[in-house]
């Protein structure tokens, strides 16, 4: 009786494996596939993440009248550089631009803005 187990479960595994040979080309598709989901999830996140802690910040400085913002986010985008790379970048200037953008800054201060909170972590990086 324990032999015709053993067999069973030798021809089960023999059958899994000829399965995963079989489709190998399906398997590497769907980790590709997968893969660049989790990427543009994690874009997403952080895009989302930076966006709402420098509007957090914005919104704490309204007592003057200029705009001196709380820097919340650069620590988080110095943190998700530091992890993820350069690739996330698109997302810190994105959400610091909308950030901005919606504290009723002009376009171009956005931008600058943008430009200024997206190329703080790239330097301290190079460094």
């Amino acid at each position: 009786m324990s032999h015709q187990l053993l067999h069973q479960e030798q021809n089960k595994w023999q059958k899994l494996t000829s399965l995963l040979r079989d489709d190998v080309g399906l398997n590497k598709q769907c980790a590709m596939v997968n893969s660049h989901a989790l990427s543009i999830n994690r874009w997403l996140v952080s895009n989302l993440l930076v966006f709402l802690l420098q509007y957090v910040g914005l919104m704490l400085t309204t007592l003057t009248p200029q705009m001196m913002p709380v820097y919340f986010s650069t620590g988080i985008a110095c943190a998700f550089v530091f992890m993820r790379g350069y690739q996330i970048t698109p997302g810190i200037w994105l959400g610091t631009f909308v950030a901005y953008f919606l504290q009723h800054a002009s376009v171009w201060v956005a931008i600058s803005c943008a430009m200024l909170f997206t190329l703080q972590p790239i330097i301290l990086l190079a460094i």
